[in-house]
C-alpha cells in the first residue's frame, strides 16, 4: 500500500485504520474507545482543514505581494492599473474560490 502524504490521505488512512476498530468497539459496548477514536478522526481532519487555510493564507499573500504596477509608463498608468488590478484580483477570486472548495471537500 502506498503511502500519501496529503491531508487528504492522512484522513482517508485514518479513517481506513479506525473505521473497523470504531464499528468493533460500538457493538462491544465500549464507548470510551470509540470516543477515542472519534476524536483521532476528527484531528486528521482539523489537520487538513488547518493545512487548507494555511495554503489559501499563503496563496493570497503571494498574491497582495506581487500585487504591482508599472510606473515606467505614466502616460497609460491609469488604464493599465485598471486592466492590470482587475486581472490580479480575477486570480486572486479564482485562487481563493479553488482552496476554499478543497477545504469544504476535507470537512
Amino acid at each position: 500500500m502506498e503511502h500519501d502524504d496529503s491531508p487528504q490521505g492522512d484522513l482517508e488512512s485514518t479513517l481506513k485504520t479506525n473505521a473497523r476498530q470504531l464499528v468493533d468497539s460500538l457493538e462491544q459496548g465500549n464507548f470510551g474507545e470509540a470516543v477515542q477514536l472519534i476524536n483521532e478522526l476528527n484531528k486528521a481532519r482539523d489537520r487538513g482543514l488547518y493545512h487548507e487555510v494555511g495554503k489559501l493564507t499563503r496563496e493570497l499573500h503571494n498574491a497582495i505581494v506581487n500585487f504591482q504596477l508599472d510606473p515606467r509608463v505614466p502616460h497609460a498608468q491609469e488604464v493599465s492599473q485598471i486592466t492590470d488590478a482587475t486581472e490580479r484580483l480575477n486570480y486572486v477570486v479564482t485562487m481563493t474560490e479553488k482552496a476554499a472548495n478543497r477545504t469544504m471537500d476535507l470537512v
